[in-house]
C-alpha cells in the first residue's frame, strides 16, 4: 500500500492560498499583522512536511503501465515544499513584524515552476483531469507573481485587491481538484 498525499496537499493549498488573499485584502494595510502569523504557520507545516516527505521517499509508485503517478511526487511534493517555505517564511516574518515584500523573491521562482509543472502536467495529460490541474498551477503562478508586487512597497491598495482576486479564484480552483480527488480516492473504497 502506498501513501497518498495529494488530497491533502490540496486542500492545504487551497486554505493556504484563501488565508494569503484574505491577508492582502484585511491584514497587509495594518500596523500590527502578527495576529496573521498562525493562519500562515499551518498550511506552511502541512505543506513544508508533506511535501518534504514526498520529495525524499515517492510514496506514489508507478500502479502498472497504464497509470505512473510517480510524476506526482515531483509536482506535488516540490512544490508543496516551495509552498511550505514561503508560508513558514511568512508566518515568521509577520510574528516579528517583519515586512513580507522580501519574500517576493522567492515567490517568483517558485511561481515559474509552478508554470513549468502546469505545462508538463497539461502537455502529457499527467492528471485525471489535467486541464484544471494544468489551470490551478498557472493561475496559482499568477497570483504568485501579482502578490509578490502587492507586498513591495510599489503595491497599494489596488495591487492587494488584484492579488487576493487571484488568490481566491485559485484557491476555489484548488479546492474543485481537491473535492475531485478526494470523491475518486474514497470512491474507491466503495468499490465504484
Amino acid at each position: 500500500m502506498f501513501h497518498d498525499y495529494i488530497t491533502l496537499l490540496l486542500a492545504n493549498m487551497s486554505g493556504g492560498l484563501l488565508v494569503l488573499g484574505l491577508y492582502l485584502l484585511f491584514g497587509a494595510g495594518k500596523e500590527d499583522r502578527r495576529a496573521w502569523s498562525a493562519g500562515f504557520l499551518m498550511p506552511g507545516l502541512v505543506a513544508f512536511i508533506v511535501g518534504l516527505h514526498m520529495v525524499l521517499a515517492w510514496p506514489i509508485p508507478r500502479l502498472d503501465a497504464g497509470h505512473d503517478l510517480q510524476w506526482a511526487n515531483i509536482a506535488y511534493g516540490e512544490m508543496s515544499v516551495l509552498l511550505g517555505v514561503l508560508f513558514l517564511g511568512g508566518a515568521l516574518s509577520l510574528a516579528k513584524g517583519w515586512s513580507l515584500a522580501p519574500l517576493g523573491a522567492y515567490a517568483l521562482a517558485a511561481s515559474a515552476a509552478a508554470v513549468v509543472v502546469g505545462a508538463a502536467i497539461g502537455n502529457a495529460g499527467l492528471s485525471s483531469d489535467a486541464t484544471f490541474t494544468a489551470a490551478g498551477f498557472f493561475l496559482t503562478a499568477g497570483a504568485g507573481v501579482l502578490t509578490a508586487l502587492a507586498l513591495t512597497d510599489l503595491g497599494g491598495l489596488l495591487s492587494r485587491i488584484i492579488a487576493a482576486a487571484f488568490l481566491v479564484a485559485a484557491s476555489a480552483l484548488w479546492a474543485f481538484v481537491a473535492g475531485m480527488a478526494y470523491w475518486g480516492h474514497l470512491g474507491k473504497f466503495a468499490g465504484h
